[in-house]
């Protein structure tokens, strides 16, 4: 009898353990911590390396308007390592559980500055005269750089809005 006792209680122990590690873990569909950690898997699938994800200032975001709340979305900072196993370095993400849907901010190397100036440039090369075939075909190709800075500028801008707008604040 005895014996029994112990069983019992040792078995109710650890199923009482296994629930609670499974809570704690974040393992319980619609809590705030598996949510966060679902969006965090989420992010870390766009990286070329999952395992090395590491993350900061990531939060709940339950949207704009209070009387009508959308699906919460997972805002943060996601870091990841390259093929050469180095981290990259932290940049935003967004992303949403319910849909399953992640953005990460685009990268861009160019500012306003270089877009602008590349421009000109088209501008420039773009009144002729034209000679050569070769002098219309780079004028083409300072155009086309110039629309393409210029359209990856308005993706990051995009991004930033949504941001700002979904998680709070644009700030670096």
């Amino acid at each position: 009898m005895r014996k029994w006792y112990l069983a019992a209680v040792l078995v109710a122990v650890l199923v009482i353990g296994a629930f609670g590690g499974v809570f704690l873990l974040g393992l319980v569909p619609n809590t705030d911590r598996h949510t966060l950690r679902l969006g965090k898997h989420l992010a870390a699938d766009l990286l070329i390396d999952p395992s090395s994800a590491q993350y900061r200032r990531t939060e709940i975001s339950e949207g704009i308007d209070p009387k009508h709340p959308d699906p919460p979305v997972i805002c943060g900072e996601i870091n990841g390592k390259n093929r050469n196993g180095a981290y990259v370095g932290f940049t935003k993400f967004m992303a949403q559980p319910s849909t399953g849907a992640v953005t990460l901010r685009p990268q861009t190397r160019w500012t306003k500055e270089d877009a602008d100036r590349q421009l000109r440039r088209c501008k420039s090369a773009a009144k002729g005269p034209f000679y050569f075939e070769e002098q219309r075909d780079l004028a083409r190709m300072e155009c086309q750089q110039g629309s393409d800075m210029a359209k990856e500028l308005s993706n990051v801008a995009q991004f930033d809005l949504i941001w700002t707008i979904t998680c709070g604040s644009s700030k670096d």
